[in-house]
């Protein structure tokens, strides 16, 4: 195939022409880039993207932060462990990998496993999380210190959410995204004073609400400010078919606390590889 015939990898449509290439010839499928065409163009652009396609495989890599965010799509775990094989200190800046393998866990264990043969350990598992629209809402009361952030509080938020998440975990989203959530009116907040004292963040998609961040800053755990976040929440997903959202495995405190709000596990999980490099 001529390089006129096929979009260059700098192009969305170049990177999906390679996708569909390797599906083609896939004996054992497996893939972990789920980025939309309109996303993926966007990192493109931005200059967070890029890609090395060899036999059977192409990588996909995206810097965040100080590190960066490793995507497959291959088309047997061989072709993806020669490729991983090939993975070096990363050019674009950043220290380390991390890799989000999503599915049943017996379809993620076996990929996991390449990924641990090239130095990758599993850092966490998450697992998502359901409720119907047809479940019983809460009470819901309309409270006014429940109010929409707005382009001006995205400094004070982000540095909320740099505070208290774990970067190689839960995906923070940038100055631009956060920008793009308050212009749709897809943050909730309760101010305590100068500061957020919790913030809830969601995504609508179609007919589905994606429950994305929803922390109370721990010197307010005691104040009530997550339940009256979430009911605020649950109210105006009224129109949503379902809700989903992601949970670490193992933390049992947030668990319980999804199910009394009426969520129930699925049997998805999200495992994240993670490999750090260190100059020898």
């Amino acid at each position: 195939m001529t390089g006129d015939a096929t979009p260059p990898l700098r192009q969305s449509a170049g990177v999906f022409a390679a996708i569909s290439r390797i599906r083609q010839n896939a004996t054992h499928f497996t893939t972990s880039f789920f980025a939309t065409p309109e996303q993926t163009q966007g990192w493109l652009d931005e200059g967070v993207l890029s890609c090395a396609e060899s036999s059977g495989c192409l990588l996909v890599f995206r810097r965040d932060r100080d590190f960066q965010h490793l995507c497959h799509v291959a088309d047997s775990l061989e072709s993806l462990s020669e490729a991983l094989a090939t993975l070096a200190l990363p050019a674009g800046g950043g220290a380390a990998y991390t890799a989000d393998l999503v599915g049943r866990l017996e379809q993620t264990a076996p990929v996991a496993g390449v990924y641990q043969e090239h130095g990758f350990r599993t850092l966490t598992t998450l697992f998502r999380m359901f409720r119907l629209a047809g479940s019983a809402v809460m009470d819901y009361q309309p409270d006014p210190e429940v109010v929409f952030a707005e382009p001006a509080d995205v400094p004070m938020i982000a540095a909320f959410f740099d505070r208290l998440l774990n970067r190689f975990v839960d995906q923070i989203p940038d100055r631009a995204q956060f920008l793009t959530s308050a212009e749709q009116r897809a943050i909730l907040l309760i101010r305590r004073g100068a500061e957020p004292g919790g913030v809830l963040l969601f995504e609508n998609v179609g007919l589905t609400t994606l429950l994305r961040y929803w922390y109370v800053d721990e010197r307010f755990w005691h104040d009530g400010i997550g339940g009256r976040l979430i009911r605020t929440f649950l109210h105006l997903s009224g129109g949503s078919k379902r809700i989903l959202l992601w949970v670490i495995a193992d933390n049992a405190d947030a668990i319980a606390k999804y199910r009394h709000y009426g969520f129930a596990k699925e049997n998805l999980v999200d495992q994240i590889m993670f490999k750090r490099w260190r100059n020898e």
